[in-house]
């Protein structure tokens, strides 16, 4: 079985434009490290992008005049609509607590960053309905998970039956997963408007952590083994968990999946984070654009696009193409992160200059549709 120990490593090839057709085609063992030509499943087309020059915008911050007023962008969606969190001191504020707190925003280009107006909160995913997924009393011992939306402004999903929620992504659907106490601990769940929350059951001798959920109600996350190896997996309600391969790797995690089922995550290798593609003909490693770093893929868009960072001396935002051809993205930052990527090729995440860390929305060079 090919391994992520062989000296030699098979890339993809991922052809963007193709439907998954696996070609079978042996490495070319002449090379170092062999080519696969394996064209992966390429999503639907992007919708129509507005042209833009490769610039960064600074996000700022709900608190510009507080010296620890962080802020952090967690996911956008295809309109631009950008949430995350930021540090307020509100502790002079009416209900304001003994200490400076996050609330959940959500930016637009027309509005800029806008409280949500929820003490101790996070958002953290977005779909195309503007629809948020994300948690209140993020500080406290139980934290709740929450959806804001245009209707019915915030509301709780609920738990399982114990103490406690929290929300990781939400869907087109309107399907949201993440981890909910029953009275016996915390499992992963699926909640959706109609059924509600439901539990998700996975393997595993502790909780299962869910990252991502696409259009076609497939989760991924991992699952952690007795000697706490991660197991990166996918689910459906038809299949179940699917244990996704690591190729002879210790662990591994899964972290993202687009439309077109491809999945983007991790596996560790003598102790280091190694960069993965999973499709439906094969496991890929991410070339490393930084040598010898850790490797987080974070986000795969439908067209086989992904970003995350690098992790060595510092954390350093990486985007890669469908090509799987890998480049920084100049933010021209002491430390970045990339968090997730839209269809438009958008970015966000978050950039450290002069000790101050601030969320961003960066735009690539595209001539429009």
């Amino acid at each position: 079985m090919p391994s992520f120990n062989d000296a030699r490593i098979s890339f993809a090839i991922v052809g963007a434009l193709y439907s998954c057709a696996c070609s079978g085609a042996a490495a070319d063992e002449s090379k170092e490290d062999p080519v696969v030509d394996t064209p992966t499943a390429g999503g639907p087309a992007a919708s129509a992008c507005a042209p833009s020059h490769e610039h960064f915008v600074d996000l700022g911050a709900l608190d510009l005049t507080y010296a620890g007023g962080y802020s952090y962008a967690s996911a956008l969606n295809e309109q631009g609509t950008v949430v995350g969190y930021s540090v307020i001191d509100d502790t002079a504020l009416p209900g304001g607590g003994p200490w400076p707190t996050t609330r959940a925003f959500r930016w637009k280009a027309e509005t800029g960053m806008v409280d949500l107006n929820a003490p101790m909160s996070q958002a953290m995913d977005v779909n195309e309905r503007d629809e948020i997924a994300g948690n209140l009393d993020t500080y406290a011992e139980h934290q709740r998970a929450v959806m804001w939306d245009a209707g019915n402004g915030l509301h709780e999903l609920g738990t399982l039956g114990g103490p406690g929620s929290y929300a990781v992504a939400i869907n087109n659907r309107g399907q949201i997963i993440g981890q909910a106490a029953d009275t016996e601990g915390y499992h992963p769940f699926i909640w959706d408007a109609e059924a509600g929350m439901v539990a998700i059951e996975v393997p595993g001798s502790s909780p299962a952590r869910l990252n991502d959920i696409n259009d076609s109600g497939v989760v991924v996350g991992v699952w952690y083994k007795s000697d706490y190896n991660g197991v990166p997996f996918k689910w459906t309600k038809e299949d179940g968990p699917v244990e996704l391969d690591r190729k002879g790797a210790q662990s591994g995690e899964a972290l993202s999946i687009n439309n077109a089922g491809e999945i983007s995550g991790y596996v560790t290798v003598a102790g280091r984070a190694i960069g993965v593609k999973w499709t439906a003909c094969d496991t890929f490693r991410v070339p490393e654009v930084i040598p010898k770093a850790w490797t987080y893929p974070m986000a795969i868009n439908d067209q086989g696009t992904m970003v995350g960072f690098h992790r060595y001396e510092t954390e350093v935002a990486v985007q890669w193409d469908p090509l799987l051809r890998g480049s920084t993205l100049p933010l021209d930052a002491m430390g970045s992160a990339a968090r997730d990527v839209n269809n438009c090729g958008d970015v966000v995440g978050t950039r450290t200059v002069c000790d101050v860390t601030h969320a961003y929305l960066w735009h690539p060079e595209r001539s429009g549709k």
